[in-house]
């Protein structure tokens, strides 16, 4: 669930960006049936912004995070962390 303020907003998105970019999995997140992927498969291949703003995941949101290739497990565990940590956010 998202617990922060403002929810998955650009600065939000740029804190899992910046957690996840040396990951080589692919990361999809699902909101209400929509799911969008989030990370290309690959080192440092960015995460795509505009897809996740997309979703309009605001505060109380329930997402769900899937990842596929070798280092699937260790970037579920990550995302679940900076979501856990309100991507870094006080409020």
């Amino acid at each position: 669930m998202i617990r922060n303020k403002l929810g998955l907003h650009a600065r939000a998105i740029t804190e899992l960006h910046d957690r996840i970019n040396s990951f080589e999995s692919e990361l999809w997140i699902v909101k209400d049936g929509e799911r969008v992927n989030a990370k290309p498969s690959g080192v440092g291949k960015g995460i795509s912004m505009i897809s996740l703003l997309g979703l309009a995941a605001g505060c109380g949101s329930v997402i769900e995070a899937e990842a596929l290739g070798p280092d699937a497990e260790d970037l579920l565990v990550t995302v679940g962390a900076v979501i856990d940590d309100k991507f870094g956010e006080n409020e």
